[in-house]
């Protein structure tokens, strides 16, 4: 499974960075044409 990482080099509000997640994991199902129960997105 290929490995996306996101550096954002100044403070966005949690929940900006919560609907980014959900976003990208609906693209990246999209995109890999599967599911998203198995797509582990981790914050920091």
């Amino acid at each position: 499974m290929p490995h996306l990482q996101f550096e954002i080099n100044r403070h966005i509000p949690d929940a900006t960075k919560v609907a980014l997640a959900q976003r990208v994991r609906q693209l990246f199902a999209e995109v890999m044409d599967t599911g998203t129960d198995h797509i582990s997105i981790k914050g920091a």
